[in-house]
């Protein structure tokens, strides 16, 4: 395979200059983000910035190992080296697997056995003849990939934002470089696409990017986490879990926009639950509130995955149906109906609760916020129906009473 020469002399590197940078950019990221430790972050963000300050910190000690010990160094100090890289880059496995999924309990014993076995093999590879031509050390290599790539190539799975992307599509570059390198080396006949003084160029320019990219990625991605979870925290309510109000209102007119488009029917359900002030009175606001997470708990079993659902307020809810016709909401709101007369409590077991729900459909003619509000009162005007009408009923906007 020919290589154009500017892209070799792009690539280019010195082993020693390369050592030396990865310390002090190691060196300097674990002391910012032992700095950052004493100050703030959440107790989830804690954990894993002394998981990421342990990784980069053995990972320093590599370099630092290497950097002494001279331009040949002993296998002991090689094997020393080995044993804390491959500790540094194991645990930030583990910090990028808190940041993209929760790991159970499972998976981490699953990981810890590979990488007890990887080290093993690769010390018994080590001690027994000190050299990497071995094929225990090519074992150690394939239990390295399989702890090593687990987290990045879940960075890698549709949906990902594209910061992720780009750094587990780093990681798993750094890797298979790695890898075929090893390969190279202990099998001769093997065809070389690239040359090897190149390959080594490109692992020790992937690990300076791992260094930073990595280092700061992990941080920004924990940023990027913590921003979307305040988002969701200013969009939900805390009781019920079901969005709110605000949410529901910007969302609601993007579903009636699209509806409008395709000249589709929408339905409004305005749904509250039935003497909810006696339940307070007589039952206290305690269990009232048990009331508001069970009836969330009812409503999330009704709506389909395109629906909108919020609590609009108090005892007060909302449910959004695009593309759906008022029979289909009066069906809907039926079973709400009989799903709520059906609930049960423990520590109340002769108590039940009803609600009452008024329905309103109709084509949107666009996404205002004036049809919108038009809709929720309608929908309003025929909940009053249906506790005038007695409650625990559902009634439709300008159709006669329904029970």
């Amino acid at each position: 395979m020919i290589i154009p020469e500017f892209f070799i002399r792009l690539m280019k590197t010195d082993l020693q200059s390369v050592m030396v940078m990865l310390f002090w950019l190691g060196l300097t990221f674990t002391l910012l983000l032992v700095s950052y430790l004493s100050k703030q972050g959440s107790e989830r963000h804690q954990a894993i910035f002394k998981t990421l300050s342990l990784s980069r910190g053995m990972q320093t000690a590599a370099w630092l190992v290497l950097i002494l010990s001279g331009t040949e160094p002993h296998w002991i100090c090689f094997l020393a080296s080995g044993i804390l890289l491959f500790g540094g880059l194991y645990f930030e496995t583990r910090t990028l697997l808190c940041l993209v999924s929760k790991p159970s309990k499972k998976k981490r014993s699953f990981l810890d056995g590979c990488a007890a076995a990887a080290l093993i093999l690769l010390i018994f590879s080590f001690v027994r003849i000190g050299a990497i031509t071995d094929h225990f050390f090519m074992l150690g290599v394939f239990f390295c990939l399989i702890v090593l790539l687990s987290g990045p190539v879940l960075m890698l799975r549709r949906g990902g934002s594209p910061l992720k992307i780009i750094i587990g599509a780093s990681y798993t570059l750094l890797f298979l470089f790695c890898v075929y390198g090893v390969i190279q080396l202990n099998i001769p006949q093997m065809p070389k696409f690239l040359p090897p003084p190149l390959i080594g160029d490109l692992i020790r320019i992937l690990f300076v990017e791992i260094s930073f990219i990595g280092g700061l990625g992990i941080v920004l991605i924990a940023k990027e986490d913590s921003d979307a979870h305040i988002q969701e925290l200013a969009f939900r309510d805390p009781l019920t879990g079901l969005h709110n109000r605000r949410f529901f209102m910007e969302e609601a007119r993007t579903v009636l926009s699209d509806c409008a488009r395709d000249k589709a029917e929408a339905s409004l359900i305005f749904i509250d639950i039935d003497h909810f002030k006696k339940i307070n009175d007589e039952h206290g606001h305690h269990f009232g509130d048990t009331v508001l997470r069970d009836f969330s708990a009812v409503l999330k079993l009704i709506y389909r995955p395109l629906d909108l659902s919020c609590r609009y307020g108090g005892e007060e809810f909302l449910l959004l149906l695009p593309r759906a016709d008022s029979g289909e909401a009066l069906n809907a709101a039926l079973r709400l109906l009989d799903y709520c007369r059906s609930s049960r409590f423990p520590s109340k077991p002769g108590f039940s609760y009803t609600v009452s729900a008024g329905i309103a459909s109709g084509v949107p003619r666009s996404n205002s916020l004036d049809e919108l509000q038009e809709l929720i009162e309608k929908a309003d005007k025929a909940l009053y129906r249906a506790k005038a009408a007695g409650r625990d009923r559902a009634e439709i906007f300008g159709e006669s009473e329904r029970g």
